[in-house]
């Protein structure tokens, strides 16, 4: 059996049906912060250290186009995202986002127990191309690999150097990113390629001359 249309609609309905992540009432979600290059590791790993036992880092994207800065997202309570927000010395190095819910942590485990099963049961072909994830290094190639990243995904903070490393050893000259894109969109950070989102419909007639541009088809 191999991943089909129904499996994938199937899937989407499960993500809806998926239970809260908390009972307590209180709002959870992402907040992404910007600290200026020679930040210490420590410094940085204070914003989701010991003092925060309910903040977790969910991502770490490394550093901007420009090398001044390297962007971290941390997942939470948004009571607690907003208190480390204060932190930061200037307004402009933070982005709160309570629409994600607090992903790539533990706190995403309901859902991850919901979907797990189907997701488990359910077989993925082998990819036509390598594919790059947050979670390792290494590419994945089989099938059998991808329902394991796609629920690690859901609880385990994702490091975008896996990804950027492994698709520059790809010889990547292009990247598409369809979609409103992660919290740290990525236009605005380092990639040795072309990278071009795609959130309108402008963008998408944009993509495709680009394409074509690059002669990809």
């Amino acid at each position: 059996m191999a991943w089909t249309a129904r499996d994938l609609i199937t899937l989407i309905g499960r993500i809806a049906e998926a239970p809260g992540t908390d009972d307590s009432g209180r709002t959870e979600g992402l907040a992404q912060l910007a600290f200026a290059e020679g930040t210490s590791p420590a410094e940085i790993e204070w914003f989701y250290g010991d003092e925060w036992p309910d903040v977790y880092l969910a991502a770490d994207s490394g550093l901007i186009a420009d090398g001044s800065y390297r962007i971290i997202t941390v997942s939470g309570y948004m009571d607690d995202l907003e208190k480390l927000a204060a932190r930061m010395p200037r307004k402009e190095q933070v982005r709160l986002y309570d629409t994600y819910g607090a992903v790539h942590s533990p706190r995403y485990k309901p859902i991850r127990d919901h979907l797990e099963p189907f997701v488990r049961a359910t077989a993925f072909h082998d990819p036509v191309v390598p594919i790059y994830c947050g979670l390792q290094r290494e590419p994945i190639t089989k099938g059998e690999q991808l329902a394991g990243i796609f629920i690690r995904c859901l609880t385990e903070p994702v490091w975008v150097d896996n990804v950027r490393l492994g698709l520059k050893t790809e010889g990547v000259r292009l990247a598409i990113a369809p979609g409103p894109g992660s919290p740290a969109q990525m236009e605005f950070l380092q990639w040795p390629f072309d990278v071009l989102e795609v959130r309108t419909p402008d963008d998408v007639v944009k993509a495709i001359a680009t394409l074509d541009e690059y002669a990809v088809g």
